[in-house]
């Protein structure tokens, strides 16, 4: 009953009270990996919709435990580790975006290495996603940006090779 409400309100874009129906399976059921990756999908969306840095990062820290508890619990869990790639995505992204702001090149280029280091933790947890399901198209793209990236061209034109490039 708990997960159809959790998923009634998910549905509902009522992510206020699916988080406590999310809590409140994890206190019946604190082993199971969907309820922690769901409730890492809305701390998520919590960063994604903070306004201000210190909270965003709260929630991205937030998320990414929750994440990594779902994968200690289950270790083939496909939507866990494509999803932890996207947060640091995401938070990369953020991070790019303040490098724009710098007008020296050395406050830019450090700004820009430390986005780099957050971007390039999604490295893993993407070849992880894409040994469970080496079809998906989505993980295979992001591994071909993350290795463009990186310079890593032999496992680019490997990536670009399955995406018929």
């Amino acid at each position: 009953l708990i997960l159809d409400e959790m998923s009634y309100l998910l549905a509902a874009n009522r992510s206020a009270e699916a988080e406590e129906s999310v809590k409140l399976g994890l206190q019946k059921d604190p082993n199971n990996a969907i309820l922690w990756s769901v409730l890492a999908s809305l701390y998520d969306k919590k960063a994604s919709d903070a306004t201000e840095e210190a909270v965003m990062t709260e929630w991205y820290g937030k998320a990414e435990e929750a994440y990594k508890k779902s994968l200690e619990l289950d270790p083939k869990f496909f939507d866990s580790y494509f999803n932890v790639g996207v947060l640091y995505n995401n938070r990369a992204a953020y991070e790019y975006e303040k490098c724009n702001a710098f007008k020296s090149d050395a406050e830019y280029t450090k700004c820009k290495t430390g986005a780099d280091e957050i971007y390039l933790k999604a490295v893993p947890f993407f070849e992880q996603a894409h040994e469970l399901n080496a079809e998906d198209v989505q993980t295979i793209q992001q591994l071909m940006k993350l290795y463009a990236r990186s310079n890593d061209q032999p496992k680019y034109e490997a990536m670009k090779a399955l995406l018929g490039e």
